[in-house]
């Protein structure tokens, strides 16, 4: 059974029956997950629970479910939407609702939410992969990468990562 991962904008997440708010301490969280002492880095990898959560003066300040449609433990959920099985226009929808306006950084493949510390990416498109399709069909390698090319097309379509940080987490990018 998959681990639910509710990430809560601007105060942290809830991951199964734990609780990660920013602010809580590397120590908080080494206990909250019964994980031995680690290397003293500013990222800590949960690969039980597909994300990340980073540090700063040992405090929580993101976390970061990493593995997108590819994820086979965990489903994370913003407002109680699957954030890795929307299509990444109607998750682009949902932020823009909850952000109170356009994301402050965009890209085709990356979005930033400044009032609401969102992020997430894609690393590539649908139009990169058909235009990876057409090329490939052009110089005659097409039948032989066709069947990861209609995998990486049907990815393209998704978000691959979410990330949430504490207020102004990504103002300070900048």
């Amino acid at each position: 059974m998959k681990t639910i991962i509710e990430l809560l904008p601007l105060k942290g997440a809830v991951i199964g029956d734990h609780q990660v708010m920013f602010g809580d301490s590397k120590e908080q969280i080494l206990k909250t997950f019964k994980l031995a002492k680690v290397d003293e880095g500013e990222i800590l990898y949960l690969d039980e629970y597909e994300l990340s959560i980073s540090f700063s003066y040992d405090k929580v300040v993101f976390i970061e479910c990493l593995y997108g449609t590819k994820s086979e433990k965990t489903i994370p959920k913003i407002d109680g939407c699957e954030i890795f099985k929307l299509p990444a226009a109607e998750v682009l929808a949902l932020l823009v609702a909850k952000n109170g306006c356009e994301p402050e950084f965009e890209e085709e493949r990356g979005y930033l939410f400044s009032e609401i510390s969102v992020g997430c990416y894609r690393p590539s498109t649908p139009e990169d992969i058909l235009e990876e399709i057409e090329l490939m069909k052009n110089d005659g390698s097409y039948e032989d990468n066709q069947e990861w090319l209609e995998e990486d097309l049907s990815a393209a379509r998704y978000f691959q990562t979410v990330g949430i940080g504490v207020e102004g987490y990504y103002r300070s990018l900048d």
